[in-house]
């Protein structure tokens, strides 16, 4: 039975870009190929519930790595 992963897509992960717009629907087979990708939305979770394929939110965020110490650069405009 086919099953669906709700997650990033890799370039989120890598860019630590974590919003609605970078989050999509795997559809695996039995032995774990990646059958297709699609956009997340209600519609596409309600087309899977109906076929009765079961969904499960993943949404791993540990691969972004912010460092502890950061630099923000700034100008400062002066009258």
């Amino acid at each position: 039975m086919p099953y669906a992963v709700v997650d990033f897509t890799q370039q989120a992960k890598e860019y630590c870009t974590f919003d609605t717009w970078n989050i999509k629907i795997y559809v695996y087979s039995d032995d774990g190929y990646l059958i297709e990708e699609r956009p997340f939305n209600d519609a596409e979770l309600e087309g899977l519930r109906e076929q009765k394929i079961p969904v499960v939110f993943k949404l791993d965020t540990s691969s972004c790595r912010i460092p502890n110490e950061y630099l923000l650069l700034a100008t400062l405009r002066v009258k």
